[in-house]
Parts: structure tokens; sequence; C-alpha cells
């Protein structure tokens, strides 16, 4: 560990959720922290646009926690947010035939508190409902090791006797849109994470937090406030192209403004910090750390490689379809979608464009598509199409309210989730810290002064804001540590 007797400087890469958390931590901690920002606000992938329509900031998509989410949390309690976010305790959904069905915990004991989910699912046989409900609790009792966790969940269902129409109406349903892939990309650790922990573990786990404020405000505005106050330096619009290590061990941060050119990289060599988070998204990691770096630092030229391609380090893509309807047409807070291109719709504020009250007023209504590698690309208009149509077949209410659809705006993050082909995943690394998913351990480079942080990092789980969270958790964990500032940071801690 590296013992100092003066202020601790540590240089945070990456204003997302999960440099976000890493700062606020160490800032807390004693440490004079100075946060690196590309964009010119914080937040990452959590964030709003400006809908010119109405005038109001619109979020690019439509994050939601859950209970079981202890870190989110804490975050939202740290924040002073707790009047912002709504805690929902039903579950409302929509049969592929437009059925409307909800469920909500039953007055008995977890885990068998939302047997009413699996009884009232529609579109199942009982031979169906039998096979859902063995592979549950089989998942229950299960202790996971490595083997099952790198296990692919389609490979799993299939040898535990869930049938094709399990897989498709029951199990898809909830996996892909709980974490934000493709069924065959998905792996049991994350998946048991998701039915265990989210549903069975206790009895209001599953119960939904959903922001009710623009997560520009709750996280960007809310957060600089905090980091003001914590003595943070903030660097905002300012790309990290790589990092100089002194013949003392401390690290300087090259860095090119956004207003300028590549050729105006600069290096402030006086500013030496004892630890670096490189908290930016897996694909940028090799521009902050160069090759020769990675390579002194343990890797192989082939992990290098790897982590280099975007063809064995690939994203899945979660798109926010936003609509602007003539009436109000959704009679609940949230709707879950089965076996549809569409997989939730949340309701937003009720708009009327530039706050003209002679003006048509806006209803506005929010889709979250996840894992959407097979929507048409380039083709938003299409895509809306096909929206509209769903939600037509499946929202009879539309119909019937004479409701029509006034305009949209698709919002597709194409890195939204880290994925790895498991095809050639082996060909990651073979290393026995990193995961068959290709996550790197937060503390992989901490010998060097160097700490990982981001959902594509091993926290146990999945890339949501929970594993983001979760990840700078661990990452500020790891620096203090380091530091000679040994504290429990994490909530259970993996």
């Amino acid at each position: 560990a590296i013992h100092r007797t003066h202020l601790p400087r540590i240089a945070v890469i990456g204003g997302g959720l999960a440099g976000i958390q890493a700062t606020g931590v160490l800032a807390k901690h004693g440490c004079h922290v100075e946060l690196f920002e590309a964009r010119h606000r914080l937040g990452g992938r959590v964030g709003s646009f400006d809908d010119s329509g109405s005038n109001r900031p619109v979020d690019y998509c439509q994050h939601v926690g859950m209970k079981c989410c202890k870190e989110l949390l804490r975050w939202i309690s740290d924040q002073g947010q707790a009047d912002d976010w709504q805690e929902q305790s039903t579950l409302y959904f929509r049969s592929r035939k437009g059925v409307p069905f909800r469920v909500k915990a039953w007055p008995i004991p977890a885990p068998y508190h939302l047997a009413g989910l699996l009884l009232r699912w529609p579109d199942l046989g009982l031979i169906d409902r039998i096979g859902i409900a063995k592979g549950l609790l089989r998942l229950l009792r299960i202790r996971p090791d490595e083997q099952f966790s790198n296990t692919l969940a389609i490979d799993w269902l299939k040898a535990n006797g869930q049938s094709q129409s399990a897989i498709l109406n029951f199990w898809t349903t909830i996996l892909v849109s709980a974490l934000g892939d493709q069924l065959p990309r998905l792996r049991m650790g994350a998946v048991r994470k998701v039915m265990v922990d989210g549903f069975a573990a206790t009895r209001d786990a599953y119960h939904l937090y959903v922001p009710n404020r623009p997560l520009s405000e709750l996280v960007d505005v809310s957060t600089s406030k905090v980091f003001d106050a914590l003595g943070v330096a903030s660097h905002y619009g300012q790309v990290v192209t790589g990092l100089v290590r002194s013949e003392q061990g401390k690290w300087s941060v090259s860095v090119r403004s956004l207003l300028q050119s590549s050729s105006n990289d600069r290096c402030d060599a006086s500013k030496l910090f004892d630890a670096v988070v490189v908290a930016v998204p897996w694909y940028r990691l090799s521009s902050v750390l160069s090759q020769s770096q990675l390579i002194a630092m343990g890797w192989s030229e082939s992990q290098v490689a790897a982590w280099s391609s975007p063809g064995k380090l690939a994203s899945a893509p979660i798109t926010g379809v936003h609509t602007w309807w003539t009436k109000r047409w959704l009679p609940t807070p949230h709707a879950i979608l089965i076996d549809r291109t569409s997989q939730w719709v949340f309701p937003g504020p009720d708009t009327s464009r530039s706050g003209d009250a002679n003006v048509e007023k806006e209803f506005y209504y929010q889709v979250v598509i996840s894992g959407s590698r097979d929507l048409p690309k380039g083709d938003p208009a299409k895509i809306a199409e096909i929206v509209e149509a769903d939600l037509r077949e499946v929202f009879p209410e539309i119909s019937s309210s004479g409701a029509r659809m006034l305009r949209s705006k698709v919002v597709t993050d194409p890195h939204s989730v880290f994925s790895v082909d498991s095809s050639n995943a082996s060909d990651i690394d073979t290393r026995a810290d990193v995961s068959i998913d290709g996550r790197l351990p937060s503390g992989m480079f901490s010998e060097q002064g160097i700490i990982l942080a981001g959902d594509w990092t091993q926290t146990g789980w999945p890339a949501t804001m929970e594993g983001a969270i979760r990840s700078g958790s661990l990452a500020a964990q790891c620096a203090l540590g380091l530091l000679g500032r040994p504290a429990q940071i994490a909530t259970d801690a993996e």
C-alpha cells in the first residue's frame, strides 16, 4: 500500500454513474479528487435531451431501479432524492393479445409471494407453468459457482426442462428487458441475480423505483452541486488521451479539449496523482491506457487486440421511442408487454407545445426496446411505425379514445450494455481473474495505481444502474486501501 502523509490526490476519468460514485466516496474520505469528463455534463449514458416541441427535458431512455438495488437506493438517499423517485409495488402487464393483468406480492413469505406472476401469466399451458416453477425452484437452490455463472442462459433453460413457449413467453420477456441484451448472449450469473435477488429474495425486492424528474436534473445538476460542496475539481469537455507515469510511480493525465484539434494534446506534468480511477466505457479503455502500458501491466498481446476489436467486445443497443399523442390512453404507471417488439411503456408529464394554451395538448409515452439489434437501422420513421402498430394492437384504449400519435423521436444508444459474443469469448482472456464474459476486476491494475470502474467490471451485478454505482463504490474502496486508508464502502460487496 502507498502511505501518504499529505492529502491523497486522485484522478477520476469519466463522469458516468461509476465515476460519479467513485468521486463522491473518495472526496468524502479525505481525498483531493479531480474529475475529467469528455462531455459538458455528468451522467454518461444517463441523461436527457431538450425537446423543442414541449420545451422540456426528456430522458434519452427510461431508467428504472428495483428495491433490491442497495447501492442505487443509498445513492438516492445520499443525494437527498427520496421524493424524486416513485416506488411502485404493482407490476402491470399486457399479453400479446392486449389482455391486462397485474401482479402484487401476496401476504405470504418469500419466495412464494409472487406466485401470482406465474399463475396469471398468459398464453402458457399447464406443463409450461410446472416447468417454469421447477426451473425457478432450481435457481433458488443452486449455489452459484464460476461454471454455473458463465453458462449461457439459453443452454441452461433448455437443459432444465423449459419449453420453447416458456422461453419465448416468460423468460425472454423478463430477462431481455431486465438485462438489456438478447437471450442467446445472457449468462446464468446475471439471470440468477435478476430472478433470485430481484424477485425471490424478499417480499419487496421487485418494487420498481422510477424517477419523476428528468435524469439531467437528478444526476448532472444535483451531483455538480454536491461535488462543488466537496471541493471536487471537475474538468468538463476534456477528453483523456493517455496517462504518463513518473519515476516515483505517480500519474499525470494527458487531455484534449473538445474545442481543440487532436494535435493539441497536453499533459500537465506538474499535476501528479497518487492513483487514477478509469471509469470510461469499455470501448474507450484502450484509448486511455496504451497497448504498451497494458502489456507492461500484464496483458497479453492477444488480450490487448481483443479489447481493441469491436467484433469481440460488442455492445447491446437499447432504443427509447419517444411518442406524443393527442389523448391519454395508458391507465397504469407503466406497462410490461409480453412477446412484442415494444417491451416497456412509461407515461410522462402531459405537455403543451411551447406552453401555448392555444396549441393542442400533448400526452407523452416512452417505449423502451432492449437488445434492439433487429430494428431497422437508420430509419426512425419505420421504427416509430412498428412501435405505433405494436401499441395499437396491445392497447385498445388507443382506438377507443381516438388518440392519434402527433410526433415521435427515436433515440438508440448503440453502446448501452457491455456484451461479449459467446462464440469468441474465450479469446478475450484466459487469466483466472477475468471472467469468461470479459468482465475485469476493478483492482487488476491496482499495483500500478490504476483502478477500473464501470458496469462492465466484475461487480456481481448485471450492467445496470446498480452495477455502475456498485463499481464506483468498489473502485473507491480499492483506491482507499491502496492509499493506506481502508474502508468498507460497497454494501454486500461481492
